[in-house]
Parts: structure tokens; sequence; C-alpha cells
């Protein structure tokens, strides 16, 4: 039986845009032993998932694309979109199948500035900063 050792770590995010200053605190779980190599992780997000997934063109002037590889298909996501001070903007429920892997979304009904997206499966989450201009 293999036992790890766990640190929980608190992180401060802090965006000033406009002379306005956000924060927002997260603690996330490290395991300081090494993990097996195909199953990497860093701060919960595999590599290997995070690596298959595209959102272009970012910056955007309203249109975005997410391209999922193939090591994230014939599954189940979850999408949305988040302003800055954490309302929720999209929530949408994905099937990705073999043949259509990738998504458009249209953001062009929003403010220009900056949003971040959240990708997430059954293993895998994954946040991201979108630019609209």
């Amino acid at each position: 039986m293999r036992k790890y050792l766990l640190h929980f770590i608190p992180l401060l995010l802090i965006v000033s845009i406009n002379e306005e200053t956000f924060t927002q605190t997260k603690t996330f779980l490290a395991n300081v032993n090494q993990p097996p190599k195909e199953q990497c992780i860093i701060n919960g997000i595999s590599k290997i998932v995070e690596s298959q997934l595209k959102i272009f063109p970012n910056p955007s002037k309203g249109e975005i694309t997410i391209s999922f590889g193939e090591k994230i298909r014939d599954t189940k996501v979850s999408i949305q979109l988040f302003s800055l001070d954490g309302r929720i903007l999209l929530s949408s429920e994905e099937y990705i199948e073999r043949s259509s892997l990738q998504k458009m979304i249209d953001l062009s009904s929003l403010s220009k500035g900056i949003y971040l997206i959240k990708i997430s499966g059954k293993e895998f989450s994954i946040n991201q900063r979108v630019v609209l201009y």
C-alpha cells in the first residue's frame, strides 16, 4: 500500500483592471510524492488533458472555438464562462463525439474585457482566461 504526504497550499490571485482590484483565494492539494509519469498532475489538472485542449482565437473579437484533442472524446463536458467578479455568464453541457472535436461559442454579446472559462469532465477541470477586444 502506498502512502502519500499531502499538503494544502493557499494561493492568492490578484487582478487589477482599470484601477479596480479583484482578489480570489484558492487552496489546492499538493501531493509531495511523485505520481506515475503517465498521470503527472499539477493543481488537480492533468497535463495530458490540458495539452489536448485549445481555445482560439484568444484574444477574440467575439467568437471562440474550443478544440478537444483525441484524448477528450466520447466524453461529457461542462463549459462555464465567468466574469471576473464570479458571475456565471454562460453554462452548457456538451457531449464530445469522435466526429465533432470542436465547439464554437459566440461571445459577441459580451462587453470587451477578460473572462474566465472553466471546462470540466469526469476526470479533469481546466480554467483558462479569455480576452475579448
